[in-house]
């Protein structure tokens, strides 16, 4: 794609989404728009970078939006803000959630960014509540060995943890 195609492609994805998008980041900075325009900002330099994969994208508005969760990630981690939210009744009411709709949110979600053994270590702990030494028993492990897995998961799942809760 040339210069004048690439920037065609950008500027007809632009007008047709930044509607749409503005009010999309807007729900999620809705204590400080000016955080929304630039992250929103942020989402459309990494569109115009990748216009000429994203012209060829079935869905580019879902590709924007996934994006701009991301880059909500970020700036939500860069400043420390992840734990407001991660909140143990926010994440009580993940559980439950994990409860009420198991193969759904389980399935879809976690799996998707855990092993299979980083998944089965994670809902024997988190779900079934298994004790650290009675994981490390069923592991033949040492209680240290399966509290640090313990930890890295936490830190893999703590992404997807913030996006169900942020993004539903």
């Amino acid at each position: 794609m040339d210069d004048t195609s690439r920037e065609n492609a950008f500027n007809l994805l632009y007008d047709e989404s930044y509607e749409e998008m503005l009010k999309f980041m807007k729900g999620f900075f809705y204590w400080d728009w000016e955080e929304a325009y630039d992250v929103l900002q942020e989402v459309y330099l990494t569109a115009y970078e990748k216009i000429d994969s994203l012209s060829e994208h079935e869905n580019p508005v879902g590709w924007l939006k996934q994006t701009a969760k991301y880059k909500t990630y970020h700036v939500f981690e860069k400043k420390n803000r992840i734990d407001e939210i991660l909140t143990d009744e926010n994440i009580m009411s993940l559980n439950q959630k994990f409860e009420d709709d198991y193969s759904g949110l389980l399935e879809t979600d976690l799996k998707n960014v855990l092993s299979e053994d980083e998944f089965r270590l994670f809902y024997d702990f988190y779900m079934k509540g298994f004790t650290i030494n009675e994981l490390a028993g069923f592991r033949e492990s040492t209680d240290q060995a399966v509290k640090s897995k313990l930890a890295r998961i936490r830190k893999k799942a703590r992404k997807q943890l913030f996006i169900l809760i942020m993004f539903g």
